[in-house]
């Protein structure tokens, strides 16, 4: 993968750049492990970081996740890639740009076609409303 981008309006131009060269976190004593990008669990909420100022610390969390969802989603792993985020006059901070992108198949996991991500989400909505069923008739014997 050579490039990703998006790009934002702000008032004040592109608004205050947030740089990051991301690197996963590899296991150094085992480098063809799989890579664990969960760590991102482990900080602060997203308001607090932003809050404090620690936009470095946002950025960085925000790759771990994209890092993470793509390994889950798509069966890859990013070792590394330059990424740019902006602050707009909002304090909003938004994902401008990737490059330099190095991938790896993730060997553990594999790629969701459409079709078994669509059938995931149905499982997913028919768990949801069989529990709702449930919680509904609970609540109408315990009002009886």
């Amino acid at each position: 993968m050579e490039v990703v981008q998006t790009s934002i309006k702000s008032k004040t131009g592109c608004g205050k750049p947030v740089f990051i060269h991301f690197f996963a976190p590899l296991d150094e004593g085992r480098p063809n492990d799989e890579i664990d990008y969960s760590r991102f669990k482990k900080y602060p909420s997203d308001f607090d970081l932003i809050a404090n100022g620690q936009l470095y610390d946002y950025a960085y969390k925000q790759c771990l996740v994209m890092s993470h969802y793509i390994s889950h989603a798509r069966g890859l792993e990013i070792l590394q890639m330059k990424v740019e985020f902006y602050q707009d006059e909002n304090d909003f901070i938004w994902f401008t740009y990737a490059r330099d992108v190095y991938i790896r198949a993730n060997k553990n996991k594999t790629a969701f076609s459409s079709m078994d991500a669509k059938k995931k989400a149905e499982k997913i909505l028919e768990n949801k409303r069989n529990a709702k069923l449930k919680l509904i008739q609970e609540l109408e014997q315990f009002q009886a």
